[in-house]
């Protein structure tokens, strides 16, 4: 969470769009678990590599605006 927070931050600073992914799932012991990951585009900046069996629940885009 704290990466892609921090990942969401960085590109935001430099113009670029991106949506902040959050995801729930369970555990081998049934425990309610969750994970963030960040997407830019085509590109997963942050995450990806264990967002696999993760149920979104919520999504976070920073879009520009047209000046």
């Amino acid at each position: 969470m704290v990466r892609a927070v921090a990942g969401l931050q960085m590109l935001e600073r430099r113009g670029i769009e991106s949506t902040l992914y959050m995801g729930v799932a369970r555990d081998k012991q049934g425990q309610m678990i969750a994970h963030a990951w960040l997407r830019s585009g085509a590109y997963y900046v942050s995450g990806d590599d264990a967002m696999q069996g993760f149920v979104v629940v919520e999504k976070f885009a920073k879009v520009l605006q047209a000046e």
